[in-house]
């Protein structure tokens, strides 16, 4: 147990541990297979999904591919951050960029592997003033047990070419350094520092916290797809590489096509019953309430397009698309619909009539109905 316990320490320190919050899966808030992303970037098929858990299996190398590749911010590796990388790299022409397994000794950033790197974050670095990105360690992708990040890479230079045209950033491969059995490592500012003491605290926490599983086995059984979820529907919060883009969405000379910016649009269908709002992982879609009023506001710096709000509206009322033109990017959030309400004279609850003369809620209003039935009949 001691020697799992510091393993798991050690790779947490090296920052190359994938984290799932599952509450945040939009799979698992939706009860319905609704994104099967993270499956799909997976170069080792290392990833399940269910309505009730994301599963990541042994063959998991903690590459990272899965990262951004997740629309919810469901998986992360620990001691990486995309905003902290982008914060890093403020105001540096050019960036120099080494994964976990590089020898280069030319120093700069050290990032768990390249394909954590998505155009989204690219696009930021470079509107914080980085014209050239140098990616270090690749020339041993072929035999690493994280995998190539080429395709990742070529999706990323083909989608930064797609959004910034001759604006985009250069990508710089690095086929040279040959990475050797003890190289020295450039200096890993975007990860988290951990001192000598919390690190064996840390190598203790995780030998208490894996026990439990070594105590007794756990019985797998097959999920059942009509059970009611009962696990904790986590509450949003932006995901991390959505939120570079926020960051740094003025500075970004995007060009007039197909963009990571999306709208949502409600139809006079919408009862404004809150299901999209309370199940949105990434807060882009909020509720609001007040005076009287009850509402739905939209942030589209906030959307990653995961597609949920519009699978679990009842009434098919939600529309939505990607913005194509800059001039039509929002920086503030939008109300959509909202809609004014009133006092019921009778209980004193808040509720939306249908029309200006509605003085009475709807419970209010059928008991009402049914008490004037009774006295009609017992005059009758």
């Amino acid at each position: 147990m001691a020697e799992n316990g510091f393993n798991t320490a050690a790779a947490l320190w090296s920052g190359s541990v994938l984290r799932v919050e599952e509450g945040r899966c939009v799979n698992v808030r939706g009860r319905s297979e609704i994104c099967q992303r993270c499956v799909k970037a997976c170069p080792k098929d290392a990833i399940e999904l269910d309505l009730d858990s994301v599963i990541i299996s042994d063959d998991c190398t903690d590459c990272g591919a899965c990262l951004p590749a997740c629309p919810a911010g469901a998986l992360r590796l620990e001691g990486f951050s995309p905003l902290r990388l982008l914060q890093v790299a403020a105001e540096q022409e050019t960036l120099h960029l080494h994964c976990r397994e590089s020898a280069g000794d030319e120093g700069g950033i050290v990032i768990p592997c390249h394909q954590v790197l998505d155009a989204r974050l690219v696009a930021s670095i470079a509107a914080s003033g980085c014209d050239e990105i140098t990616l270090h360690g690749l020339a041993g992708c072929e035999n690493c047990r994280h995998g190539s990040p080429a395709k990742a890479l070529e999706k990323t230079v083909r989608t930064l070419n797609r959004w910034l045209g001759e604006d985009a950033p250069t990508l710089n491969l690095d086929p040279d350094a040959v990475p050797t059995d003890n190289p020295r490592k450039a200096e890993r500012q975007d990860q988290i520092r951990v001192d000598r003491r919390g690190f064996f605290k840390l190598a203790g926490s995780q030998v208490a916290s894996a026990a439990p599983a070594w105590v007794a086995p756990v019985r797998e059984e097959a999920p059942d797809p009509y059970a009611c979820f009962t696990g904790e529907i986590i509450p949003a919060e932006p995901d991390p590489y959505q939120s570079t883009i926020a960051v740094r969405v003025g500075d970004i000379a995007w060009k007039k096509k197909s963009l990571p910016i999306y709208w949502r649009e409600f139809n006079e269908d919408c009862t404004l019953c809150m299901v999209c709002a309370d199940r949105c992982p990434t807060g882009a879609l909020e509720s609001l309430a007040g005076n009287l009023a009850k509402g739905i506001a939209f942030s589209s710096l906030l959307c990653t397009n995961c597609g949920l709000c519009t699978r679990v509206c009842p009434f098919d009322a939600i529309g939505s698309g990607a913005v194509r033109d800059p001039e039509f990017i929002g920086t503030a959030p939008v109300v959509l619909k909202q809609l004014q309400q009133t006092r019921c004279t009778q209980c004193g609850g808040e509720f939306t009539p249908e029309t200006p003369q509605d003085s009475l809620c709807i419970t209010c209003s059928n008991e009402q109905e049914i008490e004037d039935e009774w006295l009609s009949f017992m005059e009758a």
